[in-house]
């Protein structure tokens, strides 16, 4: 039995072990999806949060974790190189079992990477090409006087 890579969770009763472990697992399950229910908010202050959730659904939990050199080859293969700044990902799910990602990125290398990967005509992509984030080229792209194609 391997015993180099034990942790160990130590509190008193009823001080949060075990919701913290089933969090966790529905953050990332091994067998199957596991979702937060509304009823498993805590008891305290439900009847207040049960008013908000459809509009505002609380956050049951955030980890931030480290990509290994395999995952950043896979991010970095989607998004593009020089996409990801940080090894860094923080994730988040709400009481709505919606995930929210966040990571640092450069910005310019996305917008780059879109534009190789649109395969759009060169005069387009040379003018949209000096965009530095994503609302520059969206503003650059929107104010393009483009003719569309005639079909028939």
């Amino acid at each position: 039995v391997d015993i180099d890579a034990v942790t160990s969770m130590v509190g008193k009763n009823e001080s949060g072990k075990t919701a913290f472990l089933g969090a966790l697992k529905r953050l990332n399950p091994v067998d199957g999806d596991q979702q937060f229910e509304l009823k498993d908010y805590p008891r305290k202050g439900y009847v207040r949060y049960r008013r908000q959730h459809d509009a505002n659904p609380a956050t049951t939990i955030t980890a931030v974790m480290s990509l290994s050199e395999k995952e950043h080859e896979e991010m970095a293969a989607r998004v593009g190189r020089g996409v990801l700044v940080s090894e860094e990902v923080v994730v988040s799910k709400n009481y709505k079992n919606l995930f929210e990602w966040e990571f640092e990125m450069n910005e310019g290398a996305m917008v780059q990477g879109l534009l190789r990967r649109a395969e759009l005509p060169p005069e387009i992509t040379n003018h949209a090409g000096s965009a530095g984030s994503i609302s520059e080229l969206l503003n650059t792209l929107e104010t393009l006087d483009v003719k569309p194609v005639a079909v028939g």
